[in-house]
């Protein structure tokens, strides 16, 4: 049986300016220019979900119900 996954958008989890600014601190650290400016994008989109969400009074979870079809 395989096994089924579910999507994780490591956004998400990024729910107030001090996390994120930890996950910055963390990437920075690293070294890894790669990582780096992957995280880079992550928070970009952290702070993006989660200031839609605080407009819209909406959960950033229920934000990703309303996606427009592509």
């Amino acid at each position: 049986m395989a096994e089924e996954f579910i999507p994780f958008d490591p956004a998400e989890a990024l729910d107030s300016k001090e996390v994120i600014e930890l996950f910055l601190e963390s990437a920075l650290a690293s070294g890894d220019a790669n990582y780096i400016a992957i995280a880079h994008n992550i928070a970009a989109r952290a702070e993006t979900i989660h200031n839609l969400a605080e407009k819209t009074e909406r959960l950033p979870a229920a934000l990703h119900k309303t996606k427009p079809a592509m």
